[in-house]
């Protein structure tokens, strides 16, 4: 691989046509011609390193999970504003281990409408969250507003299926932590 200065392209490229209109097939030929022509004036790139490509490796993956949770998270939002848009209203960001753990003990209303404060706040807890002054009360009352609903099997059968897709952002989310960590072990290892 040589670097190439695209100013440099840009000057080469006059030299096959005036108008100076991009196309792959005129593009692959002047980059040809400047190493044809001038390969000593550019320097070539040294080959990735082991611990390059690992980086380049987990830094893919990490962008590709982050992609794929939003799209799960997006799916769980259309779907809990189908039978249960409190949840959207107490919750609007739905990858915070508080939502995840809340909406996964509760996924349909009728099911919130049997969470205490008291297990709220233990809810929270449990995900690692700070139970602040009437937060619990708050959420609990929020979960339990009044809102149209769907029949009760449909609620329950929707219900089923946020639970699982909660499963898959926690699961996901995991994996994202995990691929930071190591991202930042191997950013730490190069110079």
């Amino acid at each position: 691989m040589f670097a190439i200065n695209p100013r440099a392209v840009a000057r080469y490229r006059e030299r096959h046509a005036q108008a100076g209109g991009k196309s792959d097939p005129g593009d692959a030929a002047v980059l040809a011609d400047i190493l044809h022509i001038d390969r000593h004036r550019h320097r070539q790139l040294p080959a990735d390193t082991a611990l390059a490509r690992g980086i380049k490796a987990a830094a893919r993956q990490h962008k590709e999970a982050i992609w794929a949770r939003q799209q799960t998270v997006s799916r769980l939002r259309s779907l809990l504003r189908d039978y249960y848009p409190a949840a959207l209203l107490t919750f609007p960001k739905l990858t915070h281990a508080a939502a995840l753990t809340v909406l996964r003990a509760a996924p349909t209303p009728k099911a919130a409408a049997r969470l205490s404060p008291a297990r709220v706040t233990t809810l929270l807890h449990q995900a690692g969250r700070r139970n602040d002054p009437g937060l619990a009360e708050r959420v609990s009352a929020q979960l339990r507003q009044d809102t149209m609903r769907q029949p009760a099997e449909v609620e329950q059968a929707l219900g089923v299926a946020a639970a699982g897709l909660l499963d898959i952002i926690a699961a996901m989310s995991g994996a994202i932590k995990a691929l930071q960590d190591q991202l930042n072990v191997l950013f730490a290892c190069h110079r």
